[in-house]
């Protein structure tokens, strides 16, 4: 099995801009246990420890599995564990901000599609 030395996107679905436009969403209503995007002051607290497992992570990329299981035997159990937890939090702690950022996108993609055909009848 082969594996990409560097992040890859996943293919994007190619879609006209008239099958842009002609999507429709209808805005999202707030919940009782809805996420919210961190404060400053959150933010600037979890940098302290999500971005080392991100960091962490990035490094992991550019290793062979033996030169991973080396770094994992040579870890205390309490460590190594902690490590597999913070990637793991990590992951979680991203999933919320990649979702909310990708369905704003798409919204954002449907709308400009129908300007652009809008001032395109204009001409």
């Amino acid at each position: 099995m082969t594996m990409a030395k560097k992040p890859t996107e996943p293919a994007p679905v190619q879609a006209t801009v008239a099958q842009a436009a002609a999507l429709d969403f209808k805005p999202w209503t707030h919940g009782k246990d809805e996420w919210t995007p961190p404060t400053d002051e959150d933010w600037w607290k979890a940098g302290a420890t999500v971005l080392p497992s991100v960091h962490m992570a990035w490094m992991t990329m550019f290793k062979t599995p033996a030169e991973i299981e080396e770094i994992l035997n040579g870890l205390d159990e309490d460590v190594g564990k902690a490590f597999l937890d913070g990637i793991s939090n990590t992951v979680a702690y991203f999933r919320n901000f990649h979702n909310v950022m990708a369905a704003a996108e798409a919204r954002l993609f449907c709308v400009a599609s129908k300007i652009i055909l809008k001032e395109d009848a204009d001409v």
